[in-house]
């Protein structure tokens, strides 16, 4: 749909995101868990399998079967707090100044306020767990589709335990023309 230069950018605001320790993705599962991260799975991977800007991923066992766990980064929803807080501040001064000389009807602090919905839903993972159970419903007659089983028990707004599958990037062009 966009022309490569400006996927190429895109997709190093995926790929170049620098990880954090496997030992503080571990401290991250156990203060979610109130216990610690060892009890719950074995073979937890100390390098993450990918990181973006919101988390990471690591590789575990669970109850025998070989999980991806995601590890939402530390302090985001509070870091979301203080930058929402000022862009709100901005979206009241542009619902006051904008002269809408356009004659567009924006209203600044509507806009915001859905962005801000859905930034929070963003940062969820209960939502992004039950998004996957809705889509794995919606296309459980696709064969070529496969969705990862959530596992709920080891799930939290900032831990999502997904069964691990094997897999690669939708962007490899190459590999999907295979």
């Amino acid at each position: 749909v966009l022309p490569s230069e400006y996927t190429d950018v895109l997709k190093t605001l995926q790929d170049d995101v620098p990880g954090f320790s496997g030992k503080r993705a571990k401290e991250i599962i156990s203060r979610e868990f109130g216990k610690p991260c060892d009890d719950i799975f074995t073979d937890f991977s100390e390098e993450p399998l990918a990181a973006a800007s919101l988390g990471q991923v690591h590789t575990a066992t669970y109850k025998g079967r070989k999980v991806a766990i995601k590890v939402q980064r530390a302090g985001l929803k509070e870091l979301f707090d203080v930058d929402l807080k000022n862009l709100k501040k901005l979206a009241e001064l542009l619902d006051k100044f904008d002269p809408k000389t356009d004659g567009a009807d924006r209203d600044w602090v509507s806009i915001y306020e859905e962005s801000e919905r859905l930034l929070y839903l963003e940062i969820d993972y209960i939502n992004e767990a039950e998004n996957s159970v809705r889509f794995s419903r919606d296309f459980v007659d696709v064969p070529w589709v496969r969705v990862p089983e959530v596992y709920r028990d080891v799930s939290t707004p900032r831990v999502l335990t997904m069964e691990f599958v094997e897999s690669f990037k939708l962007t490899n062009i190459a590999r999907i023309e295979q």
